[in-house]
């Protein structure tokens, strides 16, 4: 072996990669007129690992070549130049003969830099990887019925291949696929791109492109904890409007990924940002300046620059959408929970009908007490809180009242705007609502004067609730009170 500190050793060891074997001295024929498939056998047999087709000529392959004899079990099938659409005399091609049917290579551990063209064999496919660690890199496929076919397949490199006229790109059949990567490949005019019969867990689809495609970009019967990062989907080819880039045969099985920057249009659905989620793809998405973490049954959590947001499909049912400060162990207690504005900012509590238009908020706020206590406070529209603590069956009623002052001095009179009309007249004092307000608890504290009698304006009483338009507080002996203080809350207002 040449001492490779000495120029003369570089020299050797450059020369004889230079002067290494092609499956030409193996007698193959590059005018493509006649069989070299014995040529590319006796080549498999011979090296240890390499099999060399030189950059130039075109080669016909009548039976199948193993690649799984000879000296070593896993063979590299390496070309000197890529060829997009795998035609022209200055480069490589290889080609099925017309009575070849499946893999023209079986057997294949890494494929690189070669053309393969089917020259109008439909039961051709260019080769059967061996579906461990391979790598198909820098390859053109052009006119096969399946150009790829591997079983299942675990950490597999797919890498700057082009794929033309086909119609199956790669596909894997049998087990379950594992942790492979299709980056930067390039479909055109292919019926299925990148086909799973079965499971495929942990693939990354990175830079791809998918242009004139007729049936499905990327099919799996489920696809779980997948990265599908800068893709391109246009055009469908004839497959219709409104089609998924992403598809299972499972039901709602597109789950756990991670997805960024893909681009879909011209007939393909962006699965990835829509506002439905049903059949989409679950997980977390960064897509259009949204992080969406999806669940594929028909909800999200969409983060956008104006908020955060839960939605829900149509069909879907309710959720609870939960915030939750974490709780340290050692401290034995939880995290403050903020909800912060600027200064003078304002909270807003509201809700939205099935438009999604603004509406009065009428829900309740639930407050655990214990174990099986809770408090229930429930916001009308703008007359307090209402509260309720229900425990062991029974319930205890509280409120939050609104507060009002009335003043003898008009301009000590405070949040009067409830009434229409605020008038002391002989002794009385009328309090005329601008709307009829359903199960007032009224109470008035007056100052200055003594409270005789409080009656109520326009009353309609019901078995289960009454209401009312104001009050009127007649004062012992007729006199005027300096200040009447009121509290009202209304548990149902109409």
């Amino acid at each position: 072996m040449a001492d490779l500190t000495t120029e003369q050793g570089i020299l050797e060891i450059v020369s004889q990669k230079n002067n290494a074997k092609t499956v030409i001295d193996f007698g193959a024929d590059p005018t493509g007129k006649t069989d070299s498939s014995a040529a590319f056998q006796a080549a498999a047999d011979a090296v240890d690992s390499t099999i060399r087709v030189p950059s130039w000529g075109r080669y016909r392959i009548d039976k199948q070549v193993s690649l799984r004899k000879g000296n070593a079990s896993r063979k590299l099938l390496i070309g000197q130049s890529f060829n997009h659409f795998g035609n022209g005399g200055e480069r490589a091609s290889l080609f099925p003969g017309p009575n070849l049917e499946g893999a023209m290579f079986d057997g294949a551990y890494i494929v690189e830099r070669i053309a393969f063209r089917a020259e109008g064999n439909q039961k051709a496919i260019a080769f059967e990887l061996d579906a461990y660690a391979n790598q198909v890199i820098g390859c053109s496929f052009n006119g096969f019925k399946r150009a790829i076919s591997t079983y299942g397949g675990v950490n597999q490199t797919y890498a700057r291949n082009q794929f033309t006229g086909c119609t199956d790109g790669i596909y894997q059949w049998g087990g379950v696929a594992t942790v492979s990567q299709f980056k930067e490949n390039l479909f055109q005019y292919v019926d299925n791109c990148i086909v799973f019969e079965n499971e495929a867990h942990g693939m990354s689809f990175m830079g791809n492109t998918f242009e004139r495609v007729k049936g499905y970009p990327i099919r799996a019967k489920s696809l779980l904890d997948a990265a599908i990062i800068n893709n391109w989907f246009e055009h469908t080819n004839g497959g219709g409007e409104d089609v998924s880039p992403v598809t299972t045969s499972a039901s709602q099985q597109i789950q756990s990924a991670y997805t960024a920057g893909n681009h879909c249009q011209s007939g393909f659905r962006n699965i990835f940002s829509d506002a439905t989620h049903s059949g989409r793809v679950g997980g977390v998405i960064t897509d259009k300046g949204n992080l969406i973490v999806r669940d594929p049954t028909g909800s999200a959590t969409r983060l956008k620059q104006t908020g955060l947001y839960q939605e829900i499909d149509d069909w879907a049912g309710l959720r609870q959408f939960i915030f939750k400060a974490g709780r340290a162990k050692a401290a034995q207690k939880s995290a403050d929970f903020l909800f912060q504005t600027g200064h003078k900012g304002s909270h807003y509590f509201e809700a939205y009908d099935n438009d999604g238009n603004a509406q009065p908020f009428s829900g309740t706020f639930n407050y655990r007490m214990d174990a099986d206590r809770y408090h229930i406070e429930k916001l009308s529209s703008y007359f307090g809180m209402d509260g309720e603590t229900q425990k062991d069956g029974y319930s205890i009623l509280t409120s939050t009242p609104a507060m009002m002052k009335w003043s003898s001095t008009e301009g000590h009179r405070r949040n009067m705007a409830l009434f229409s009309e605020a008038k002391f007249e002989d002794g009385t004092l009328t309090l005329k609502l601008k709307e009829l307000v359903r199960n007032p608890v009224f109470i008035p504290v007056a100052q200055g004067a003594q409270i005789e009698l409080i009656e109520m304006i326009e009353p309609y009483q019901r078995p289960t609730w009454e209401h009312c338009k104001g009050w009127k507080i007649t004062f012992k002996d007729k006199q005027m009170p300096s200040e009447v203080h009121m509290s009202l809350t209304c548990y149902e207002n109409t």
